[in-house]
């Protein structure tokens, strides 16, 4: 009798090979914009297509693990995805990193590129300023 047999080949999770970053002159004390561009396997990311959304995550200096911050979808983006990070604490160092989600089950790729920033001093009268050493 014929041996019949059945192969389930796994499908790779998207992950972005791109670090984000912020967009210029949007970090105050409390919030920053990060962009990142579209996940795009002709630009050497690695996983299988149908991409939904992407999931942001966010850890303060002194904190044990990253937060779900948002998500972004997929659609939305037009080259370049953007999100505002928002409740963020002054003068504090956060690491961030985006995450892929793809259609199916088992869809959430794993963490891109982690990238820092930095938020400022709050200010007076609600103003941010640069922290230095003096203030």
């Amino acid at each position: 009798a014929p041996v019949t047999s059945l192969c389930v080949c796994p499908s790779e999770l998207p992950r972005l090979n791109a670090i984000p970053g912020v967009v210029d002159g949007t970090i105050t004390a409390h919030n920053a914009t990060i962009e990142w561009r579209r996940w795009s396997p002709d630009r050497g990311d690695p996983g299988d297509p149908n991409i939904l959304w992407y999931n942001v995550f966010v850890r303060g200096s002194g904190q044990t693990s990253y937060r779900k911050a948002g998500m972004v979808v997929h659609t939305f983006c037009r080259g370049k995805c953007r999100y505002v990070l928002t409740g963020l604490q002054p003068n504090t160092r956060y690491s961030v990193y985006v995450s892929v989600r793809r259609d199916g089950e088992g869809g959430d790729g794993p963490p891109g590129p982690i990238f820092h920033l930095t938020t400022k001093c709050a200010g007076k009268a609600g103003k941010t300023q640069q922290h230095s050493p003096d203030n």
